[in-house]
């Protein structure tokens, strides 16, 4: 005679074959009497198909059970198939100070999640015990050196490498849930700075991938990933950084602009040019010419004219008498000055220039002349008045 738990039922045996005895109604009695006993895995058995209510509260029970005994990781998994909540379980897990445990519960939690904030919640908290492991798994390996153990650093070792290609595998298969400043914070503050870069890469935010850059002092690294950006990108990005990159990359970030911003505004970065050190103000007077023109407003010109004086060499004492001998072309054309001149006469006094001083002035002085006097010499009307009356 054998009894059958499961399907209720006892098997006999005879000479005239085998007989089934199948008890109607015993499910109920069957569960109370595996619960009675404490054998709550076989009640959780029994009515798994017939009553998963019932399944599921066996289930907690059967995982307290087992928890009680230490064996942290197979109530976790038990726990997923309970009725208990999740942050009741989470909580209990937590205090076992069982981080396998914990993170088993986790992932299995994540598997059926839907919720894009308990998404995100499960993201971040797994991650961190990742990178716990990560840090437990280093400080050990170092340890195992200073002891010489070579036969346990190699076994660690390996662990160590499983454990990377773990955390690398886990944030490309859910990247898209987790909050990329929360991940990039984790990262930073466990000194994963290899996989940080590797972050933002995949999540291709280059606003973070600068900021990484210019926090590692590796400016340059930074100016590179805006220079090879989309336009309005680039442009964007490097009106928001320009003042770092001046100031750490000032010959390679005015390279830069010379070469690959050439339809950036470049009034938004007057405030940073005007900062740049004296060495490099010719270079970035360069990159002005390039971007002012007739529309351009009198801030560039400003600026521009600023540059050339403060650079005070003779290349840029050309350049700004040639752009003086403009300046009279221009309202010789009634085209008017380009530039502020009040701001060129505090300049050049400041500077102690009077040549170019001499040239603002003029241009405060002159008049063009009329058509039917073209042909007359270009001096203000006043002084012409002035000698008819002398002659008289």
């Amino acid at each position: 005679m054998i009894y059958n738990v499961c399907m209720s039922s006892v098997w006999f045996q005879s000479k005239d074959g085998v007989w089934v005895l199948e008890i109607a109604g015993s499910e109920e009695s069957e569960w109370r009497y595996c619960c009675e006993k404490g054998d709550y895995e076989r009640a959780m058995l029994l009515c798994k198909d017939a009553n998963k209510e019932y399944a599921r509260y066996f289930a907690g029970l059967y995982a307290d059970q087992e928890f009680q005994k230490g064996n942290y990781l197979l109530a976790a998994d038990i726990y997923c198939q309970s009725s208990r909540s999740f942050e009741e379980v989470s909580v209990k897990l937590l205090l076992s100070r069982n981080n396998e445990a914990l993170q088993h519960y986790l992932t299995r939690q994540l598997l059926t999640a839907t919720q894009p904030i308990k998404l995100d919640l499960l993201c971040s908290w797994l991650l961190q015990l990742k990178l716990d492991r990560l840090n437990q798994t280093s400080a050990k390996i170092e340890q195992l050196r200073s002891e010489e153990a070579k036969d346990a650093l190699l076994f660690v070792e390996e662990k160590h490498e499983q454990y990377v290609k773990d955390l690398y595998n886990f944030l490309y298969e859910y990247k898209e849930a987790i909050t990329p400043a929360v991940v990039l914070e984790l990262l930073q503050s466990y000194n994963r700075l290899d996989c940080c870069l590797w972050f933002v890469k995949e999540k291709k935010k280059y606003e973070a991938m600068v900021e990484f850059y210019i926090n590692t002092q590796k400016v340059g690294e930074a100016l590179n990933v805006v220079s090879e950006l989309k336009e309005d990108r680039k442009n964007e990005l490097m009106r928001q950084y320009v003042s770092i990159f001046l100031s750490h990359e000032p010959e390679k970030t005015i390279d830069s602009l010379c070469a690959s911003f050439k339809k950036i505004n470049a009034e938004y970065l007057v405030p940073a040019l005007a900062m740049a050190e004296s060495k490099y103000f010719a270079v970035a007077s360069n990159f002005l010419k390039q971007h002012i023109g007739y529309l351009s407003s009198n801030l560039l010109y400003n600026l521009y004219i600023m540059l050339l004086a403060r650079a005070n060499n003779e290349k840029s004492h050309n350049l700004l008498m040639n752009f003086f001998e403009q300046q009279e072309e221009n309202q010789a054309k009634d085209l008017g000055v380009n530039f502020d001149e009040s701001f060129g006469i505090c300049l050049f006094k400041f500077l102690n220039m009077p040549e170019l001083l001499t040239r603002v002035y003029g241009c405060l002085l002159y008049t063009s002349p009329s058509p039917r006097d073209s042909c007359a010499s270009r001096m203000p009307s006043s002084a012409c008045k002035k000698k008819k009356k002398k002659k008289k």
